[in-house]
């Protein structure tokens, strides 16, 4: 199973922050999840995992949150 992090950007300075579990064999299926305000993508993360590792492929964006202007900035720095 591959884990990564993406900051992309929706062309309107709106970052999107996008956590993806790529399954090592056959993929069988994708699900994404795009999930509510109060919500944070890492809370997800034995879902995904647990999808990759049976041959799904799984990711889930997060929006317009303080974890997301952090990720912004961070990007912003390594730059």
């Amino acid at each position: 199973m591959t884990y990564s992090e993406t900051l992309l950007s929706d062309g309107l300075d709106h970052p999107l922050f996008v956590r993806t579990w790529l399954p090592d064999g056959e993929i069988r299926g994708m699900v994404q999840i795009l999930h509510g305000m109060a919500e944070h993508s890492g809370r997800y993360e034995r879902l995904g995992t647990f999808l990759a590792e049976n041959g799904f492929v799984w990711y889930i964006t997060q929006i317009f949150s303080s974890d997301l202007m952090r990720a912004k900035q961070t990007a912003e720095i390594i730059s």
